[in-house]
C-alpha cells in the first residue's frame, strides 16, 4: 500500500470508508487489530503504538516502520487513523473487487463526467495551500491521458 501510486492509495481510502466491519471478516479483524492497538482510545495510532501491538503479538517490528507509517498517514498529521489503517491493510482481493473499484471511481469523479481530473481531486481534498499541487501529483500517479484525465478503464 505505502509504495503504491497515490491515486490507488486514495481509492483504497475511499474503499475503507465504504466498507465496515460487517462487510467482511478480514475487515472486522483489521478493525479489532486497530482497536486493540489504540490503547488511549483516541482513534489514532503512532508508529510506537503499532510497534508495541506487533511486539505483543510476537511479530518482529520492521526497521522501517516509521517510514511505512508516514507513507500510510494520508492526512499527514503524524498518526494513522482507523480509515488509513484499514486502507493500508486491506487485502488486494477486496479492493480489487469490481463493485468497489466502480464505487471508488464514481466518488473520485466528483463532477460525474466519467473521468477523474485534477479539478475532481481538488474538490475532494482538504483546503490547503498545496491542494492544487497535491491533486496534480495524485492524478499523475494514475497515468492520465493527454487531456490530464484518468478513465475507469
Amino acid at each position: 500500500f505505502a509504495d503504491g501510486p497515490a491515486l490507488r492509495r486514495l481509492a483504497a481510502l475511499v474503499d475503507a470508508h465504504l466498507l465496515g466491519p460487517q462487510d467482511d471478516d478480514l475487515i472486522r479483524a483489521e478493525h479489532l487489530s486497530f482497536r486493540s492497538a489504540d490503547v488511549r482510545g483516541e482513534g489514532l495510532l503512532t508508529g510506537d503504538d503499532i510497534a508495541k501491538a506487533l511486539q505483543a503479538q510476537g511479530v518482529v517490528v520492521p526497521p522501517d516502520l516509521d517510514d511505512i507509517c508516514r507513507r500510510c498517514d494520508l492526512s499527514q498529521d503524524g498518526r494513522v487513523n482507523l480509515i488509513e489503517f484499514i486502507a493500508a491493510t486491506l487485502d488486494p482481493k477486496i479492493y480489487s473487487e469490481p463493485r468497489l473499484c466502480r464505487a471508488a471511481f464514481s466518488l473520485l469523479d466528483a463532477d460525474g463526467d466519467g473521468w477523474i481530473s485534477q479539478s475532481d481531486l481538488e474538490t475532494l481534498l482538504m483546503d490547503s495551500p498545496r491542494r492544487s499541487e497535491n491533486a496534480w501529483e495524485i492524478l499523475q500517479s494514475g497515468l492520465p491521458d493527454g487531456d490530464g484525465r484518468v478513465s475507469y478503464e
